[in-house]
């Protein structure tokens, strides 16, 4: 059960899409904030916001429409959305 609260906390999730968006950008040293835009800060481009969605749908094992991916400009707001999926299940 211990795993399963880490896996759900908060800063964990944040740590853990920050380096999933390193991966998508091809920036291993990318510095991100919670609450920098992806776009307009990070400089995430539109294929990297779909391989960023598709390391988040595949680690947590969520679905995320089109739609809640446009609504997505922060990482505070992409962990909302898991926190909110992930506890629905």
């Amino acid at each position: 059960m211990v795993e399963k609260e880490i896996f759900m906390d908060r800063n964990h999730i944040i740590v853990t899409l920050i380096d999933f968006l390193r991966k998508a950008t091809f920036n291993s040293t990318l510095e991100a904030r919670p609450d920098q835009h992806l776009q307009n800060d990070l400089g995430v481009d539109s294929m990297g916001a779909v391989d960023f969605a598709n390391m988040i749908e595949d680690y947590y094992k969520i679905e995320i429409n089109e739609e809640e991916m446009n609504e997505i400009s922060t990482l505070n707001q992409a962990t909302d959305l898991i926190l909110a999926k992930i506890n629905k299940n």
